[in-house]
């Protein structure tokens, strides 16, 4: 994973109190200011911290808590962080493995009580999407495996999780790398291995009302089944092979190993993925129902246009408000 700091502001460390106890530390990014409070009960070491982290005075985040708030979210992108770009990172990545270490230099009394997937307890991101798939990884070796089990196991080992792209705007006829598309494109793509030029990915694509289609390797391009309720595989199990630096040669029964094992990932990652997305406050839109897409958004601008006022909501959506009886009312985009 890339390690170079995301965010297009420095973080300047304003002050720092370090005790056996208790920490906190100040810290500016831009004109943000951000503060982490981390108090340990000597007493009773088996309960919970207090772990709280501030916005420009505001709580973001609090032991227990799935993810950081909106404000974290819509800062991060404010600061140059872009899904596309920084494809290994998401903005809870970036406050638990960027901003607070950089806070917390100095401390020696008390460590962030970060578990097994480098975050705090509780919290669903793009790290633990990946600590799930390398323990799901781990128990397809098995005491006596055959050659193709051997070789799957091993397949999967190296090919770690790199990112998750939710790509989920029900108005959208572009694919996310712009191809011109005649439905709206709704999907979850796993990208998996070393490399981003030879990832390979398991995707889903999704639709409104219609719930989820099954998981395979399919990248824009390939045919979608209606039988099947499926998108047929533009990568198979060479490409697969070949991203994890393994010999594409391969043994009789393992194309069937593959779609088999492929087909267990996708239903194991699949609420894991689902968890994800609720807790991506602002990062990423999702709508399963049209009807409530606009729930939870707040108006950030307010412009005339023709006469008439255009509201613009944080994920970008613009309303234009008109007057029916003397009430006035938010004409929603069609989807």
């Amino acid at each position: 994973m890339n390690t170079d700091w995301i965010l297009r502001e420095p973080l300047v460390l304003l002050d720092s109190e370090d005790h056996p106890y208790l920490e906190s530390a100040r810290g500016k990014l831009g004109p943000h200011e951000v503060a982490v409070h981390l108090a340990e009960d000597w007493h009773q070491k088996e309960q919970y911290p207090e772990f709280r982290v501030f916005l420009n005075g505001r709580e973001i985040f609090e032991w227990g808590d799935p993810s950081p708030s909106q404000e974290w979210f819509t800062l991060c992108h404010q600061l140059g962080y872009k899904p596309d770009q920084h494809w290994d990172w998401d903005p809870a990545l970036i406050l638990f493995q960027q901003v607070l270490p950089a806070l917390a230099t100095g401390w020696d009394q008390v460590q962030f009580p970060y578990g097994p997937s480098g975050v705090p307890e509780g919290v669903t991101c793009l790290a633990t999407l990946r600590t799930s798939l390398a323990g799901w990884a781990e128990r397809l070796r098995r005491p006596n495996p055959n050659s193709n089990e051997e070789l799957m196991a091993l397949m999967f080992q190296n090919l770690p999780l790199r990112a998750a792209i939710l790509h989920d705007d029900p108005e959208s006829r572009l694919d996310f790398v712009g191809n011109p598309l005649d439905a709206p494109y709704m999907g979850e793509f796993l990208y998996l291995g070393e490399q981003r030029d030879t990832a390979v990915v398991l995707s889903r694509m999704t639709f409104s009302g219609t719930g989820g289609m099954r998981w395979s390797p399919w990248l824009p391009g390939g045919e979608w089944s209606q039988q099947g309720r499926e998108f047929a595989a533009t990568q198979g199990a060479r490409q697969f092979l070949r991203a994890a630096g393994l010999p594409e040669s391969t043994s009789a029964g393992f194309e069937a190993a593959f779609k088999r094992t492929l087909e267990s990932l996708g239903e194991f990652m699949e609420p894991l993925v689902e968890a994800y997305r609720e807790t991506c406050a602002g990062g990423i839109p999702w709508h399963r129902d049209p009807k409530n897409r606009y729930v939870n958004h707040m108006v950030v601008q307010a412009r005339m246009e023709e006469g008439q006022t255009i509201l613009v909501l944080d994920d970008g959506t613009e309303l234009r408000v008109t007057e029916h009886h003397g009430v006035a009312l938010a004409e929603m985009p069609e989807a």
